[in-house]
């Protein structure tokens, strides 16, 4: 783990420069109440919040803190710049396919995640609760290494609408019955079927950061109201995690996705020119 802090010591820095304070104020007022946030894919809180202040979130909540799951030295944050600099930015749904599909030969899964920006209404039985949701991409357990703690995570193709509820909900709102499983819930009005109860550290982390249901990208637009983000390249709202393969080092990732990044500048010129005009780069801690 000592890769990853002094990583994520380095990045804390550079986001605590500018007008972090006035942004975390500013931008997140909206969200104290719900505390919207994901433990993962925090960075990418919903199209509008500072991308600084996401990302200093999720370099807090992935690397400075334990990660639970098997060989946590595997897991390398990816990030898309804005800037033609150091400071990270975050991906879209398009780039992460292209990317996993790119990637294979130095990782061994890669996976995404994002918040949906405004809490979700969930109907348990007869009553409606306000809770936090966060979409994750195919494979998203296995790039963590963590298994949920009963069920199933989720598979890398879901042909119906399906949830993992944290181990919070599972015991506040069911109980801790094991029967969980297979039970219907109704997020934002469409129905989903809960598959898995998410283990206690994958779940929650201190302060803020909490996750109540993940659902699979594939059923997004039914608690987005038909958003289509995930068509667009240039809607960068998620962060991504790859898991290496054995044998592989952070150098030998870092010059694949080099390469990664060119090819994708020159086949989406605009989409892949940053906020700086330069080209876009991929970067790993």
């Amino acid at each position: 783990m000592s890769r990853l802090r002094d990583s994520a010591v380095r990045l804390a820095n550079l986001f605590r420069r500018e007008r972090l304070e006035r942004e975390l104020a500013a931008e997140l007022q909206a969200y104290l109440e719900m505390a919207v946030l994901a433990v993962v894919s925090v960075a990418v809180l919903a199209v509008g919040i500072g991308t600084n202040v996401a990302m200093l979130a999720l370099v807090d909540a992935l690397l400075l803190r334990p990660l639970p799951g098997a060989e946590p030295d595997r897991l390398v944050a990816m990030f898309t710049s804005d800037y033609s600099s150091e400071r990270p930015g975050a991906d879209s749904y398009p780039d992460f396919l292209d990317i996993r599909d790119s990637t294979r030969d130095v990782f061994e899964s890669v996976t995404a995640a994002s918040f949906v920006p405004a809490p979700v209404g969930v109907r348990i039985g007869g009553e409606t609760r306000v809770m936090s949701a966060q979409i994750v991409g195919p494979d998203y357990f296995d790039t963590m290494g963590s298994r949920p703690a009963h069920g199933r995570g989720f598979k890398t193709v879901e042909t119906s609408a399906v949830a993992v509820i944290s181990n919070a909900v599972w015991l506040s709102e069911f109980g801790g019955d094991p029967s969980v499983l297979g039970r219907a819930i109704t997020i934002n009005g469409s129905p989903f079927t809960v598959v898995g109860v998410a283990p206690v550290g994958l779940a929650t982390t201190q302060g803020i950061l909490r996750v109540d249901v993940r659902l699979p990208a594939a059923f997004e637009q039914l608690v987005r109201l038909g958003d289509d983000r995930q068509e667009r390249r240039a809607a960068r709202v998620y962060s991504m995690v790859g898991r290496l393969r054995a044998g592989v080092g952070i150098g030998d990732a870092r010059a694949f996705l080099d390469v990664v990044a060119r090819r994708l500048q020159q086949s989406y010129p605009a989409e892949w020119t940053d906020l700086s005009g330069q080209p876009r780069a991929l970067t790993i801690h």
